[in-house]
C-alpha cells in the first residue's frame, strides 16, 4: 500500500480520520460505492491499527474475552479502494488550507527530524476521532482513577483487580483488607454498570475459588450522581439494572450521591466519603479534543463539546467537513433542538450516510440525502445470565436477554477472525472458568 499521498495529485482525496464505528462504516460505503473509480484516492488515519469493538470492552476487563476477540486489523480491510492507511495521531486539522497535521505512532528512524511533523491534504474530510473522559470538573479524579475507554484501559484494570487481591494476602488486618478490597465504580450509565455485573460474577465465582478467605471481604461499590441508573427516560430499565446486580450479592448502589473529589483511595460525597483500593470513572465522555483551525466560526454543543453538523451530517461553514460519531452533534429530523445519540447503531448508520454523501458530491450531484435513524433498541449486559434489551417494542431480560446480546453482537462484530474467536471464547466460558491471567 502506498503510502505517499503524491500519487493521489489530481484525484479527489478523501481522508477519514479516526477507525471506529463510524470511520469505518464510512470507507466500508465509499468502498461499496466507488469500487473500481480512478479519480478517487482515499486515506484512512487511525492512531492504532485496528478496529475496537467497544461495546464489550468490559468483558475484556473482566476476563470473559481476550483482546483480540473484539479488535480487527485495519491492514485487512478492502485494499482495492484505499490508497493509504496511516497509523498516526492526528495533531491539527486547518479546515481553510485543507490540511491535516499527524504524528505517526511507530518511529522507525531515530534520526527523523521530521517525525513530528507530517502532513496530509484533503479535499474531503471525515472527521471521527472520538471520544475523551468526561471528568465533570471533580478535583483528582483524573489523577486518581482508573477508565474504560480503550484496550489499554481494560488491561490496566483486570491487572490491577488481580494485584489487589495478591496485595491484600501481604497483611494481616482485616480492615485493610476490607479497604483494599473494596472497588468504587463512579458512573451508573452502562459502562458503568456493565463492569460491576461483571466484576460482581469474577467475585462470586473465579476469584471466590481462588481466594476463599478473601472473598467475603470484596465488595463493589457502584456510586451514581442521578436517582435512577442507565437513564431516567427508562424507568423500568434502571428497576431492573438495580436488581439484577443487588441480587448478585456483592454490589452497593448508592443513588443520588454526586462526587465532589476524589483523592487517593477515596471519594468523597459531600461531606462523607467512601475508601476503596480501586476507584474506576465510568462517569461520561466529551467529544475528542483535536486541535482545529479555521476562520469561521462553528458551533459546537456547550455539553459535550461535539460539533453541530446540518441533516446531512456536513459542517455548515465547511460543506466538504464531514464530523461523525462521538464527535458530532448530529440533530434529529423531526426535534431539531435534540441530537442522535452517541451509540454504535448510530455511528454506524452515520457512516453509511457521509459516504453516500460524499459520493453524490464528487460526482456534482448536490441532492444529498438527510441523515434519518430509527433506535433499533439498547442492550446491556450485567454479567453471566443476565441482560436487558429494549428491541423491537419488546423488553427482555435474564437468560433471553443475554442471549439477545451475545447475538446481536456477535453479528456485528467486524471480522470473520474475532466473530469466530468471541464465539469460542463465550463457548469455553459456558463450561470453564473465566481467564485469570494478568494481560
Amino acid at each position: 500500500m502506498s503510502t505517499i499521498q503524491e500519487a493521489g495529485e489530481g484525484k479527489k482525496r478523501i481522508v477519514i480520520i479516526g477507525a471506529g464505528f463510524a470511520g469505518v462504516h464510512t470507507y466500508m460505503e465509499l468502498h461499496r460505492q466507488m469500487h473500481g473509480r480512478k479519480d478517487v484516492y482515499i486515506t484512512l488515519i487511525n492512531k492504532n491499527d485496528y478496529f475496537l469493538f467497544v461495546p464489550m470492552i468490559h468483558e475484556v476487563a473482566m476476563g470473559n474475552l481476550l483482546p483480540g476477540s473484539i479488535t480487527q486489523s485495519l491492514r485487512v480491510l478492502p485494499q482495492c479502494c484505499l490508497n493509504d492507511f496511516i497509523e498516526g495521531e492526528v495533531q491539527s486539522v486547518d479546515f481553510d488550507n485543507q490540511t491535516i497535521k499527524y504524528k505517526q505512532s511507530h518511529k522507525v528512524d531515530n534520526d527523523d527530524e521530521n517525525f513530528d511533523a507530517m502532513e496530509v491534504v484533503y479535499d474531503y474530510l471525515v472527521l471521527a476521532p472520538g471520544a475523551r473522559t468526561n471528568y465533570f470538573g471533580v478535583d483528582g479524579a483524573k489523577e486518581n482513577t482508573l477508565i474504560l475507554q480503550d484496550l489499554n484501559d481494560a488491561k490496566k484494570i483486570k491487572n490491577h483487580m488481580l494485584h489487589r487481591f495478591e496485595e491484600a494476602q501481604t497483611t494481616d488486618d482485616e480492615n485493610i483488607k476490607k479497604e483494599i478490597l473494596t472497588f468504587v465504580i463512579i458512573g451508573g450509565g452502562a459502562t458503568g454498570v456493565e463492569l460491576c455485573g461483571e466484576m460482581a460474577d469474577i467475585f462470586n465465582k473465579e476469584l471466590k475459588d481462588v481466594y476463599p478467605e478473601l472473598y467475603p471481604l470484596s465488595s463493589v461499590k457502584l456510586i451514581h450522581a442521578g436517582d435512577m441508573l442507565i437513564s431516567p427516560a427508562v424507568p423500568w430499565f434502571a428497576q431492573r439494572t438495580q436488581k439484577i446486580l443487588e441480587a448478585k450479592g456483592k454490589v452497593e448502589i448508592m443513588l443520588n450521591s454526586r462526587v465532589i473529589k476524589i483523592e487517593k483511595g477515596i471519594v468523597w460525597i459531600g461531606d462523607k466519603n467512601v475508601c476503596g483500593g480501586t476507584i474506576v470513572w465510568a462517569g461520561g465522555t466529551l467529544a475528542s479534543d483535536l486541535q482545529t483551525i479555521a476562520s469561521k466560526k462553528f458551533k459546537r454543543n456547550e455539553k459535550d463539546n461535539r460539533v453541530v453538523t446540518n441533516r446531512f451530517l456536513q459542517l455548515p461553514e465547511y460543506p466538504n467537513v464531514f464530523p461523525l460519531g462521538d464527535y458530532a452533534w448530529v440533530p434529529e429530523k423531526d426535534k431539531p433542538d435534540t441530537a442522535y445519540p452517541t451509540r454504535a447503531q448510530f455511528a454506524t448508520r452515520e457512516g453509511f450516510f457521509a459516504g453516500r454523501n460524499i459520493k453524490r458530491l464528487i460526482d456534482g450531484n448536490l441532492n444529498l440525502e438527510e441523515f434519518v435513524w430509527k433506535d433499533q433498541g439498547f442492550i446491556v449486559s450485567l454479567g453471566r445470565g443476565g441482560a436487558l434489551a429494549s428491541a423491537f417494542g419488546l423488553k427482555l431480560s435474564g437468560f433471553i436477554a443475554w442471549w439477545f446480546y451475545r447475538t446481536a453482537y456477535l453479528l456485528k462484530i467486524f471480522g470473520t477472525r474475532a466473530k469466530i474467536r468471541t464465539a469460542m471464547e463465550w463457548t469455553l466460558n459456558l463450561f470453564l472458568p473465566r481467564d485469570l491471567s494478568e494481560l
